[in-house]
């Protein structure tokens, strides 16, 4: 696959995310459902836990887009490798925005 199409791919998908953290942190889901997990922020281990949970969560949400993505890939570990590289790409964004907040 063209290197720019995944480059492409990987920073729409680094962008969603970051804006999915951001509006699970301060609104929550749909209608306040679940609630926004700054709301735990009293209980610093539930505060992490919550958005170490989130990150878990979307990281294997991502990693199920790549392989529909790039499922014409007939070398498994060519496969894997660029899957890991864009997973990488993609949530270092979150790394970077948790760092900073």
């Amino acid at each position: 696959m063209n290197r720019y199409v995944l480059d492409e791919y990987g920073t729409a998908r680094r962008n969603a995310i970051v804006r999915g953290f951001i509006d699970a942190l301060t609104r929550g889901g749909p209608g306040g459902m679940p609630r926004p997990i700054e709301l735990s922020s009293h209980d610093p281990l539930r505060y992490v836990g919550d958005m170490l949970a989130w990150t878990h969560q979307s990281t294997a949400s991502e990693r199920e887009y790549a392989e529909i993505l790039l499922r014409k890939f007939k070398n498994w570990n060519d496969l894997q490798k660029t899957i890991q590289t864009s997973l990488g790409f993609i949530t270092e964004g979150l790394c970077r925005f948790v760092f900073f907040f």
